[in-house]
């Protein structure tokens, strides 16, 4: 992560004035007690610029949502998030390259030999304020302090100039740097290919729909985590690929500036995916019979998510396409699976 700045210490020294950002300081300060408003105008104006597209665009389209309120997860997550940076899809070697790192920089740190620029100092402890005071979920965004931990890592490495004893130690620093960087680069090309072929093949399934269908989603429990190949939201596709309507879309009050049609919002409130999925792949029959009015509802169901799983015989139900972990029934419409009577 250091290739950036490893190139200055074969070129010489570089010189940075560390007194630059306090020069401002006290010029805006010095300024403020003289009372030149003209010049601190257009110093604040200069600076504030930036904020106001954000802002109007903030108070023209936010409104107020009552779901959820703000949570912190435990602490221990934040240090844990940290390592996010580094986290891949391999384990083993993304905790090597975390403890490479680690060292690098100690080493650096114990021996004095980097330097960081004052100006972006300053910014990288802003940023890492903000982290550790920013909650894990407010009004229903979940992971709000998820993406702050990248920003402080490009701060630091925009902001530091290791000074390495020799050239053939930045040389040997510099190799293990890029081996790692191309091994990493080959790990997700690997990865993304093996995706490729999952996708492409769960879209011929999607693409066979009908237009204008609704397609119920079913999910197991425990399917919303961090997986290296994810289907969960794949049929979300069918929105716009088959003008479908899709129930896990993502239409948050106060998230998403699309809102759903009434009779649309009940029916997704009427049986969640995972109700579903735990109905067609082993309810009882109880509850498979009470969930067969909502499910008359749709024109097909998909069930993802949860790897290779065997749906038992239903009647009110027909095979249309089928993945190792993707799969897709026709809903029959027959007057005898919207009865609840059995």
């Amino acid at each position: 992560m250091f290739l950036s700045t490893l190139s200055r210490s074969w070129m010489g020294p570089t010189v940075i004035d560390p007194n630059i950002g306090a020069q401002r300081w006290v010029c805006t300060i010095a300024e403020l007690r003289v009372r030149q408003w003209t010049v601190l105008g257009r110093r604040i104006a200069t600076v504030g610029i930036q904020f106001v597209l954000p802002a109007v665009l903030f108070l023209s389209y936010w409104h107020w949502t009552a779901i959820d309120e703000v949570s912190y997860a435990d602490f221990w997550r934040k240090a844990d998030l940290v390592f996010s940076v580094f986290d891949n899809y391999d384990r083993v070697f993304d905790v090597a390259c975390f403890a490479l790192f680690l060292c690098l920089f100690g080493w650096l740190v114990w021996t004095r030999r980097l330097a960081l620029v004052p100006r972006l100092g300053w910014a990288m402890c802003v940023v890492f304020a903000s982290y550790l005071l920013m909650p894990s979920q407010i009004y229903g965004g979940s992971g709000v302090d998820h993406r702050l931990p990248i920003a402080w890592f490009l701060l630091l490495i925009a902001s530091s100039a290791p000074r390495f004893p020799s050239r053939r130690v930045a040389t040997a620093v510099a190799i293990v740097a890029g081996s790692m960087l191309v091994i990493r680069l080959v790990v997700i090309e690997y990865v993304w290919r093996q995706a490729d072929e999952i996708y492409s093949a769960d879209l011929i399934g999607i693409d066979a729909l009908p237009r204008g269908i609704k397609l119920a989603v079913a999910i197991p429990p425990d399917a919303i985590n961090l997986v290296s190949i994810p289907e969960v939201h794949l049929p979300a596709l069918a929105i716009s690929r088959r003008e479908a309507f899709v129930p896990t879309l993502f239409a948050y009050p106060g998230q998403q500036p699309i809102a759903l049609q009434p009779s649309y919002a009940a029916l997704i409130h009427a049986a969640t995916p995972q109700l579903f999925w735990d109905d067609l792949t082993g309810g009882d029959t109880t509850e498979i019979t009470q969930l067969l009015p909502v499910l008359q509802q749709y024109d097909y169901v998909a069930l993802t998510g949860g790897g290779p799983v065997d749906v038992p015989p239903n009647p009110c139900l027909a095979k249309f396409y089928r993945q190792p972990s993707f799969q897709i029934f026709a809903v029959l419409h027959d007057p005898g699976c919207a009865s609840t009577d059995g």
